[in-house]
């Protein structure tokens, strides 16, 4: 509620208009959109579900997780997230049910989960950023060009090293002089453990997730009166969803800079500011409030520091 009460107070001193926001958001608000709001919230198990499936999955090589411990530990992991940076909590909540021998390999196993789900966010990301680029900012054509080319050249680099994850790691081995590190990355054997068809199956989960997020975000908009065309709205959710991956944040800090992001790229063309900052917010206590309380719960329930102890 203070994160909400500081934006809305951010955009009434930026134009200074407090009638003309609520007036704009109560022309648009219809209380018949509950409908969009509904299936939002009914999109939220299942997007739980799909990264408690890809958890479950990546730790296969190493460890059996049934479904009820995988969910634990996702949902451990958000409540656990929303007071570290960059999300680094949602590790700790992941070691929840990983026996002690196996933290090493589950290191291994969040960070391939990790690159699949941001090799989504970049080649998607970087389509709604062109997008943008082309029609509401309306920069040089060149520019758009030279900037694609150069994200296909680090998207490139990134898919060679995604799907030779076992050369990639004999190459990081040798170009490390520090027989500490190198010892180290030893443990970067253990992707042997996952085939091409696994590392597909990572990525279609991950895109999976990427819509139904982007899917919650556009029924929200809807939900509160921001009538944003379809290409529009969702080139935003794509480029925005990115910028919020690409910087180390505390998710309260993360959802501000969503917010400004969305206002930058919409405002001029919806009236209904507050309608836009209502539905960004509304996405964040809906996908990370909603589960952090059901992993504070499950937590709860369990002898956390033993989980988690390395000794």
């Amino acid at each position: 509620m203070a994160l909400f009460c500081f934006v809305i107070y951010n955009q009434i001193s930026v134009k200074n208009d407090i009638a003309g926001l609520w007036t704009d958001f109560s022309s648009n608000f219809n209380h018949y959109h509950f409908g969009y709001l509904i299936l939002c919230l009914c999109l939220l198990p299942l997007n739980v579900y799909l990264e408690s499936y890809k958890w479950q999955k990546l730790m296969l090589p190493f460890q059996r997780l049934n479904h009820k411990s995988s969910l634990a530990c996702i949902l451990a992991g958000s409540f656990l997230s929303i007071i570290t940076p960059a999300r680094l909590g949602d590790f700790a909540g992941r070691m929840l049910y990983v026996e002690k021998g196996n933290r090493i390999k589950a290191v291994i196993a969040t960070a391939i989960g990790s690159l699949s789900q941001h090799l989504i966010l970049i080649s998607i990301g970087l389509v709604g950023f062109i997008w943008i680029g082309t029609h509401i900012l309306e920069i040089d054509p060149l520019v758009s060009y030279t900037f694609l080319l150069m994200s296909l050249i680090v998207f490139a680099i990134l898919m060679l090293i995604y799907f030779n994850l076992e050369a990639s790691a004999g190459f990081f081995q040798k170009i490390v002089w520090s027989e500490k590190w190198k010892k180290h990355l030893n443990v970067l054997k253990d992707v042997r453990f996952y085939t091409n068809k696994d590392l597909l199956k990572f990525i279609g989960i991950s895109g999976a997730r990427f819509c139904v997020y982007s899917s919650q975000f556009y029924l929200l908009l809807l939900f509160y009166g921001a009538r944003i065309p379809v290409d529009m709205a969702f080139a935003g959710i794509s480029a925005n969803f990115l910028v919020q991956s690409g910087i180390p944040l505390p998710p309260a800090l993360s959802v501000l800079l969503r917010t400004e992001f969305s206002l930058l790229i919409w405002s001029g063309f919806v009236e209904n500011s507050l309608g836009i900052i209502m539905a960004t917010i509304s996405l964040w206590v809906i996908n990370l409030i909603l589960p952090a309380f059901i992993g504070m719960i499950t937590m709860a329930k369990t002898d956390l520091l033993s989980s988690i102890s390395y000794e």
